[in-house]
């Protein structure tokens, strides 16, 4: 929970529309440190990539509530019209609203095609599904995020 609060607090500042941006904060009461790199959506989602006391994650915050609790979330993605690919995700427990992904519960290889796709690409299209057969669909432009997101990899000693 207290990495959804950081990411949220983040994702609260205003990402202009297909800009990505760098941002880090310190947690008042936990000294944890939390460093993102977002972007919003044709659709008002926000793609980003976030590292929070070292852990490294890909979210998607939809704009909408999308994801149940307790059940089931993937995401299926799609670089520069290339190879649709589906990976698991994993929603936030306090809300409805965030998937996350990560390397833990998708494999070396699935995560770093997601991550090279996000640091190379020029878009990306992004389908999120729950285990109750929501989606939501949104496409977001890669340009500037190779910066952006290096910043936060490096912040986040990877």
């Amino acid at each position: 929970m207290k990495k959804a609060v950081l990411m949220l607090s983040l994702l609260a500042s205003t990402v202009a529309h297909t800009q990505w941006a760098f941002q880090q904060q310190v947690d008042d009461f936990s000294d944890e440190s939390a460093y993102a790199a977002i972007t919003e959506g044709a659709s008002s989602s926000i793609l980003g990539v976030n590292c929070v006391n070292g852990e490294l994650s890909i979210l998607v915050v939809a704009s909408t509530p999308v994801f149940n609790y307790g059940g089931g979330s993937s995401l299926r993605y799609r670089v520069d019209k290339g190879e649709v690919i589906e990976i698991v995700g994993a929603m936030d427990s306090s809300n409805a609203y965030t998937l996350y992904v990560s390397e833990s519960f998708n494999g070396d290889e699935q995560y770093k095609s997601l991550l090279n796709g996000l640091l190379s690409g020029g878009s990306i299209a992004v389908e999120m599904l729950s285990s109750r057969e929501t989606t939501l669909r949104d496409k977001f432009s890669l340009s500037g995020s190779s910066a952006q997101i290096s910043k936060v990899l490096k912040a986040c000693g990877s």
